[in-house]
């Protein structure tokens, strides 16, 4: 894969920055919903 394949000229960034995003943005979405199970009374992925 190369910085081309993941959008267009104008778009700013390496690879490496992108993927570094997208980890923290998924973790991010983890995190909330680990919040929102335990809100819910469920126990959460860490005891």
């Amino acid at each position: 894969m190369q910085d081309s394949d993941l959008g267009s000229a104008d778009t700013k960034g390496s690879l490496a920055a992108k993927l570094a995003g997208l980890q923290f943005h998924e973790a991010y979405h983890a995190g909330q919903l680990g919040l929102l199970r335990r809100i819910a009374g469920k126990k959460g992925a860490i005891q």
